[in-house]
């Protein structure tokens, strides 16, 4: 199932250019999910790994560097 998420947000990842600027900002949490997938990839989907139970103390900066950097 995460594998098919994983297909899901790269498929919205390639019409991102086309969203007006205005709406790109609904577009965030594709940020905070991306990164939570591509960790539980490297704990190869084991959803009770102690590493998927912490907090990303990166999140705030990661979406505002991507909102900034026009990433979406």
């Amino acid at each position: 199932m995460a594998l098919m998420i994983g297909d899901f947000f790269f498929k919205a990842r390639t019409i991102i250019p086309q969203v007006p600027k205005e709406a790109k900002v609904a577009l965030l949490p594709i940020i905070a999910v991306s990164t939570y997938l591509e960790q539980l990839r490297k704990t190869d989907f084991n959803v009770y790994d102690g590493c998927l139970q912490q907090r990303n103390s990166m999140l705030a900066w990661n979406l505002w560097w991507n909102n900034f950097r026009g990433r979406i």
